[in-house]
C-alpha cells in the first residue's frame, strides 16, 4: 500500500508517497457542475467568465447587429445569456455588490447593442421591453421561486436544500394564517440563505405569497420587481 500525506500550503500541496514524491500546484479555483468555486467563495471567477461571454458576444453582434431582426436579437439574448445568468444564480449572486457590478453593466450594454440605443438610454425600458430583469433584480426572482417551491412543493426538492429552512407547518400542527411563513427564531447568521430567502418571502404582498400555482406566482413576483424599477 502506498502511504499518502498530503502536506497543503499557501501556494502548492505536495503529495508524499513511498514510492516517489509530485508536488501539485494549488488550484485557486474549480469548476463543479457548472459553477466556479473559488478559495474566497465570492465567486469572482464566476461571475469574470460571464461577463466575458458577454463581452464576446457584445463585440460579434456589433459587427453582424444589422443581419438579425429584433426577434433574432431577442432569441440571441435568452438563449445565449439569459441562460446563462438564471444557471446557479441563487449561489454566485450572493457575493458583494462591487463584484456583481461589472457583470450588471455588461448586461446593460448587451442590451443597448440588441435594441440599437445610445449608451445614455433608460435601460429599464429595455428590460421591460424584453420583460426580464436586470442581475440582481434575477438573483431576487429566483431565490423567491425557490421560497415557494421550499413551501408549497419541497417534496420535489432535495432534503439538502429543504434542511435549510424552518416554516411554521413544519413546527406545529395548528391551522393558523402564518403556517405557510418562515420561522427564523434559529437562524445564526443573517448573510445566509436561510435569512436572505425568508426575509424577501415576508416582504412580498400577502396575495402573491398565497398563490400556490408556481408560474403564476413567478409571473406575479417579476411583474412586480419590473414595476418597482419603473
Amino acid at each position: 500500500t502506498v502511504n499518502r500525506t498530503l502536506l497543503q500550503s499557501k501556494l502548492e500541496i505536495c503529495v508524499i508517497s513511498n514510492a516517489c514524491r509530485n508536488v501539485l500546484p494549488r488550484g485557486k479555483f474549480l469548476k463543479y457542475l457548472g459553477i466556479i468555486f473559488d478559495e474566497n467563495l465570492n465567486f469572482k471567477e464566476h461571475i469574470n467568465v460571464l461577463s466575458k461571454k458577454v463581452k464576446s458576444l457584445c463585440g460579434i453582434l456589433y459587427r453582424k447587429k444589422h443581419l438579425c431582426s429584433a426577434d433574432c436579437k431577442r432569441n440571441i439574448y435568452f438563449s445565449l445569456i439569459y441562460s446563462s445568468l438564471i444557471y446557479g444564480i441563487e449561489i454566485y449572486c450572493k457575493t458583494s455588490k462591487s463584484l456583481l457590478k461589472p457583470l450588471i453593466v455588461r448586461c446593460d450594454s448587451l442590451l443597448r447593442l440588441l435594441k440599437d440605443k445610445p449608451m445614455r438610454y433608460d435601460v429599464t425600458l429595455l428590460y421591460k421591453n424584453y420583460n426580464t430583469l436586470p442581475v440582481d433584480l434575477l438573483f431576487k426572482l429566483y431565490v423567491l421561486k425557490l421560497m415557494h417551491r421550499v413551501l408549497y412543493n419541497a417534496d420535489c426538492l432535495p432534503s439538502a436544500i429543504t434542511s435549510l429552512f424552518n416554516t411554521n407547518i413544519n413546527t406545529h400542527n395548528y391551522n393558523t394564517r402564518c403556517k405557510y411563513e418562515f420561522n427564523m427564531q434559529n437562524v445564526v447568521s443573517n448573510r445566509s440563505i436561510s435569512f436572505f430567502g425568508p426575509s424577501l418571502w415576508i416582504k412580498l404582498p400577502k396575495n402573491v405569497r398565497l398563490i400556490v400555482n408556481p408560474k403564476l406566482f413567478f409571473n406575479a413576483c417579476k411583474n412586480q420587481f419590473i414595476n418597482e424599477t419603473e
